[in-house]
């Protein structure tokens, strides 16, 4: 599936809004994988040594393993985003195709709304921090700390959360572009019928 395919002449319908990290970095004026790499990662790291510090806990952070995971954290931390993004942009291709189809586009407003991720963000933290808290830091530690120990991840989790919030909704939004009346293309004008683009959310 190429862009070429997806997307009508104009390739970015005008107003189209973008994801909450998007618009940040683009208030604070940074190329995207800077700001994907300094809020996602560089901070992440800061924040997670200036834990450890402040609870005087850098020996057992280093003896559970933690800042061996926290550099690949960082990383995909910065990934997620990036995947959100292209996410975003694929779905927004699907419906502006659809519309050349025939088709009505749907209404993608959910997609950024910081509301709606903030709702799956919620329920994210509330199965994982506690397993976290009380299964993945030793019980030596008390448990203000063992809380504590958690805060950059709790950091962390906001950009995985966004990563699967974008996914969850693109491919239910790619559904729904899929059900709308299309004109298809004739056989000997395209075998796929016009379809091809919505191949990669069939088995969605």
């Amino acid at each position: 599936m190429t862009t070429q395919e997806l997307s009508p002449p104009a390739t970015k319908a005008a107003g189209a809004e973008a994801l909450w990290f998007e618009r940040l970095y683009a208030k604070l004026r940074l190329p995207f994988w800077v700001g994907a790499f300094l809020f996602g990662g560089v901070m992440f790291l800061a924040l997670q040594v200036a834990v450890a510090l402040s609870l005087g806990l850098m020996e057992e952070q280093a003896a559970m393993g933690s800042f061996y995971f926290t550099p690949i954290a960082a990383i995909v931390g910065a990934l997620a985003q990036g995947g959100g993004r292209m996410a975003r942009r694929r779905v927004e291709q699907l419906n502006e195709y659809a519309a050349t189809m025939g088709g009505g586009k749907i209404d993608l407003r959910p997609l950024y709304s910081v509301r709606n991720f903030l709702g799956l963000y919620v329920v994210m933290q509330a199965i994982i921090q506690p397993v976290y808290t009380f299964y993945g830091v030793p019980q030596t530690i008390p448990l203000e700390q063992r809380i504590a120990v958690n805060i950059p991840f709790i950091y962390w989790n906001l950009f995985l959360s966004a990563f699967f919030w974008v996914w969850i909704y693109s491919v239910y939004s790619a559904r729904k572009i899929g059900r709308q009346p299309l004109q298809l293309k004739p056989f000997t004008e395209d075998r796929n019928l016009g379809l091809k683009p919505f191949g990669p959310f069939r088995s969605s």
